[in-house]
């Protein structure tokens, strides 16, 4: 049975020329959900969503609302690392459910 990790980060001002690494503490994340439920001005923020198997056909790859496949969200292990601008809203807070091994 694949277990489940949650959590949150708030992104900070270094965040919007370095990458964030967050590690989940799984041996390996099999599917990862980001979202942010509000932005600064008061708008749904988006959810994002990436598998190791989208990983592996295009690494990096992630969905934006279900609709836009961009790069900029990748998993290696029980980590991943955002590098992407819409994780980089300076005090926004993003919440993220792993799942996996």
């Amino acid at each position: 049975m694949p277990a489940i990790v949650t959590g949150k980060f708030t992104a900070v001002n270094m965040d919007t020329s370095t990458p964030r690494t967050i590690d989940t503490g799984m041996t390996h994340i099999r599917a990862l959900t980001i979202v942010n439920p509000i932005t600064a001005a008061g708008d749904f923020g988006g959810v994002v969503y990436t598998t190791d198997q989208l990983q592996a056909d295009t690494p990096g790859a992630f969905l934006y609302d279900g609709a836009h496949q961009v790069l900029g969200l990748t998993i290696v292990g029980g980590m991943f690392t955002l590098n992407h601008k819409a994780f980089q809203r300076t005090g926004q807070t993003y919440y993220w459910e792993a799942r996996g091994d």
